[in-house]
């Protein structure tokens, strides 16, 4: 290949990757919140009487090879005072790229009163970029160039508040806002991630449809708010159950901004509007003692250049073990979970 053919493909390869990296809206976000709840928060670890096992994979409908798999792992120490915790996130949403996450996390958990408790939670790790381009794309088939990469340390944050019947929390991701240029000397910060999420836990009593048997139920509201880099969202949902049944739903707004519009150090850009979807996202689980499975689907309302991208189905599994009976030092934490 001459000088001339190969300056041009490292070229389209560049604008390839920078108009790619305008579409990447940044963490995926997981529409079955509590499935993944170290995702959403690192204080959640260690928030149950069990040790946890999760797996959530999301899968664009509309779009081929296009899914998010999450895998984590949390469990309680009493030697720790705290929870400790493994996750690992890869996310194939951004066409020919790949994100690949992996964090350790500790949550100190501390006692505020009687009924009401602390986590205070810290995760460190590493994040990488790989891209899948290859100049067979452009010229001849089977001669590939070196894959792009970038990679950085990544540290995370969070904390939470709850009593028997509200839960709520804040966290803030990517806090060293590492470097995910895919060029060498290259600068590509996706920004940090905010996450502030507030929720209530009620369990009334219900009658039985069988006369002297009594059974309880719970309801759950819960608002979630997430800002990205150039993407934002504002979740509020309800979840019913009665076991070894839960249902769900959640109204997203989401707000997706051009990368110029809100680049550091910059004017602000007149060369577009910013665009916004709302979605609806219905949500069904099943208990089944030590094993949890719950399914989710995205449906958006309205028109938009992202709808095709929002309609989304979800799966999530866990599984429970190591159960002891509930520490009196500690608070077990009641929330909407599968």
């Amino acid at each position: 290949m001459d000088k001339s053919k190969t300056y041009v493909s490292w070229l389209l390869l560049l604008f390839l990757i920078t108009a790619k990296s305008d579409l990447k809206a940044g963490d995926p976000v997981f529409s079955q919140f509590f499935a993944a709840p170290i995702y959403l928060n690192p204080s959640y670890a260690g928030s149950t009487a069990c040790s946890r096992l999760g797996l959530n994979y999301r899968q664009w409908n509309s779009i081929d090879n296009f899914h998010a798999i999450n895998f984590s792992y949390d469990t309680y120490s009493d030697r720790f005072r705290g929870g400790l915790g493994v996750i690992v996130t890869s996310d194939l949403s951004n066409a020919q790229v790949v994100q690949t996450n992996m964090g350790l996390i500790y949550s100190y958990h501390a006692r505020i009163s009687d009924n009401s408790f602390l986590n205070l939670a810290v995760q460190a790790g590493y994040i990488r970029n790989d891209s899948r381009l290859k100049e067979s794309d452009f010229y001849a088939p089977g001669e590939d160039i070196d894959n792009f990469r970038g990679h950085d340390l990544d540290f995370s944050a969070g904390a939470m508040y709850f009593s028997d019947r509200v839960y709520g929390g804040i966290a803030v991701h990517h806090l060293n806002d590492p470097n995910m240029s895919l060029i060498e000397d290259g600068e590509d910060h996706r920004g940090r991630k905010y996450t502030a999420h507030l929720g209530m836990y009620f369990e009334p009593r219900s009658r039985s449809f069988r006369p002297g048997d009594r059974g309880s139920y719970f309801i759950s509201p819960n608002l979630i708010i997430q800002h990205h880099a150039y993407h934002e969202h504002f979740s509020g949902g309800i979840y019913f159950g009665r076991e070894p049944v839960m249902i769900g739903g959640w109204l997203r707004h989401h707000r997706f901004q051009s990368r110029n519009d809100n680049a550091d150090n910059a004017e602000p850009a007149n060369n577009g509007p910013s665009s916004s979807i709302n979605t609806l996202v219905f949500l069904a689980g099943l208990n089944m003692d030590d094993y949890r499975i719950g399914i989710s689907y995205d449906y958006p309302v309205g028109s938009s250049e992202f709808s095709g991208m929002m309609t989304v189905f979800e799966v999530s599994l866990a599984y429970r073990f190591n159960c002891e009976q509930r520490n009196i030092r500690r608070g077990i934490l009641n929330n909407p979970n599968f």
